[in-house]
């Protein structure tokens, strides 16, 4: 019996295709913004909250920049 996905790994692979997409497949830029403090995200870094368990956060702040909307 195959255990099932791990949920967190598939919100890691989302996030990394919509942020490579953002970035328009340029991973050096993608790694660097990563790790740029965010004013969106109250001055800390996209990878900071990506390792304190909140991935939603970062990958609501990449979907938001592809619509346009600037939260």
């Amino acid at each position: 019996m195959s255990t099932p996905p791990d949920p967190q790994d598939a919100r890691m692979v989302y996030l990394r295709e919509k942020g490579l997409y953002l970035f328009g497949g340029n991973e050096a830029a993608f790694q660097k913004w990563l790790l740029k403090p965010d004013p969106q995200l109250g001055g800390s870094q996209p990878q900071q909250v990506i390792d304190q368990g909140q991935p939603e956060t970062v990958i609501a702040l990449i979907e938001s920049a592809l619509r346009g909307i600037p939260d």
